[in-house]
């Protein structure tokens, strides 16, 4: 099935503008996601597209529309979204009163260093915007422009996401906000997704102390749009100032591989404020070879023998892939009830949601081209989920679940089977992604191991010291935990 080429425009904030004075080749998947999301998110209208070609053209266009800004440092704009010209939204087929209409809004001040333009989008999740304006151009531009496209820093993923993180929190729109930052350094651009994030006790590896803080998260994990150094820098630098002037106690980036460049890039712009809050975690990859019989030869006769009688012993077989708009309701569903029969859900909680929210986030994944999520059926009955992504040449094992009472017919197992089956026959990734932590699954099927964590640049030196101290202090309680559970088990052996 086609994905839909219609999606609801990015509300996208006001710009504040800050002027101070004197990164392999592109596979099949990645070309189709960059197309789809062209076309899902463009105005269609050749009004419009001329004068968006236009702007780009004319580099002084853009600056020119933010003089009055820049003139008046105290004028705001509407909170709705970012002045326009009546011809570019009389074009785009939107309302010049939802973009041109000045009001008051809050921002908050980033101190751009030399030679760089800082201009900060606020996110709304509740204010729609029905024109193309200079925010989502940019951000679409550097989008399509990245190496490697990451699906999950689309502005309508981003904004469908930043919906489902506040609905999750139990917050109103107003509460928080994401923000679309873009830095211009010389003739390099950069730019970086920011929505709100909320984090316990458990995320910090806190035991023992109840604790609650709302921060940041760095979409997608990685800054996008050029390779340069210096602008990634930049990016990240006042991605962190904008996160600190909003009150956001940190900014989380999640598990993001030791040695690499965004792993370098963190601790090379924020060293002293950047924590790992729960260490480093074996991260397990499968790098997919052009001949599926290589990676399975690795596997002993035996074990081969075993998998095929697992299959052949699951009761009713059958397995559905879920990668169009229209198959996102029927997903949800089906996983929302196994994921409620699943041991995560009785620990952790509720992995997939029934609700508006997942479908709307997983839909606009679907309309960029980067779901590809599966189902295990045991005759008509749901067994076991796996929701997935594939983006930049990577598939991502992001959620898997299966019903406790089908544990016995190994259904996790059985699914993984049949998925990779799928991936080396149709449109098969450079790699799959199991994630972060250790599990007997991944060791199995892995055959290239990393390491990985979390990075939270926390910018307040008190919050940093105190979760530094928490932290620490965990480490002691399990050290000593450790202790008495040798002890006890050398005295038992006596």
């Amino acid at each position: 099935m086609t994905p839909s080429r219609t999606a609801r425009p990015l509300p996208i904030g006001p710009p504040r503008r800050m002027r101070a004075p004197p990164r392999a080749r592109r596979n099949h998947t990645d070309q189709r996601q960059t197309e789809r999301m062209r076309k899902a998110t463009m105005p269609t209208n050749p009004a419009a597209s001329s004068a968006r070609t236009a702007a780009t053209a004319e580099p002084g266009a853009a600056a020119a529309r933010a003089a009055p800004m820049a003139a008046h440092p105290t004028a705001r704009r509407d909170t709705h979204g970012i002045a326009a010209s009546a011809g570019e939204l009389e074009a785009a087929g939107g309302h010049s009163a939802a973009c041109a209409a000045p009001a008051a809004s809050e921002h908050d001040p980033i101190a751009a260093r030399s030679g760089e333009e800082v201009t900060v989008y606020p996110l709304h999740a509740d204010a729609p915007l029905e024109a193309f304006c200079e925010g989502l151009h940019h951000w679409l531009r550097l989008w399509q422009r990245d190496e490697r496209p990451n699906v999950l820093q689309a502005p309508a993923v981003c904004r469908a996401d930043l919906r489902r993180a506040l609905v999750r929190a139990g917050q109103s729109a107003t509460d928080r906000r994401g923000a679309f930052i873009h830095v211009r350094l010389a003739s390099a651009e950069c730019a970086a997704v920011v929505l709100p994030k909320r984090m316990t006790q458990g995320e910090w590896g806190v035991v023992g102390f109840r604790l609650r803080l709302d921060g940041f998260r760095l979409a997608g994990n990685s800054v996008f749009g050029t390779e340069d150094p210096a602008a990634r820098t930049a990016c990240l630098r006042a991605v962190v100032d904008w996160v600190a002037a909003r009150g956001g106690r940190f900014l989380l980036l999640e598990d993001v591989e030791t040695g690499s460049d965004m792993w370098r890039l963190a601790f090379d712009t924020a060293s002293r404020q950047a924590i790992v809050p729960r260490g480093l975690a074996p991260r397990h990859w499968i790098r997919f070879p052009e001949d599926p019989g290589e990676y399975w030869s690795r596997f002993t006769s035996k074990t081969r023998n075993t998998f095929r009688r697992k299959r052949k012993r699951f009761p009713g077989l059958r397995w559905r892939a879920y990668r169009t708009p229209r198959d996102v309701p029927e997903f949800v569903r089906t996983a929302h009830i196994v994921s409620r029969a699943t041991w995560q859900s009785r620990r952790l909680g509720l992995r997939i949601h029934d609700d508006d929210a997942e479908r709307e986030w997983l839909r606009a994944i679907a309309e960029a081209g980067g779901l590809r999520s599966y189902v295990l059926f045991s005759h008509d009955e749901p067994a076991a989920f796996l929701l997935g992504f594939q983006t930049g040449g990577t598939f991502i094992y992001e959620e898997v679940g299966y019903a406790e009472h089908f544990g016995r017919y190994s259904a996790g197992q059985v699914l993984l089977l049949e998925v990779l089956d799928d991936l080396f026959t149709r449109d098969c990734p450079e790699r799959l992604d199991f994630g972060a932590g250790d599990a007997d699954y991944k060791r199995q099927f892995a055959n290239e191991t990393t390491t990985s964590g979390h990075i939270a640049i926390v910018p307040n030196a008190a919050v940093r010291g105190t979760l530094r101290l928490l932290t620490a202090a965990t480490r002691g309680l399990r050290a000593f935990a450790r202790h008495a559970r040798n002890r006890s088990r050398r005295a038992a052996g006596r």
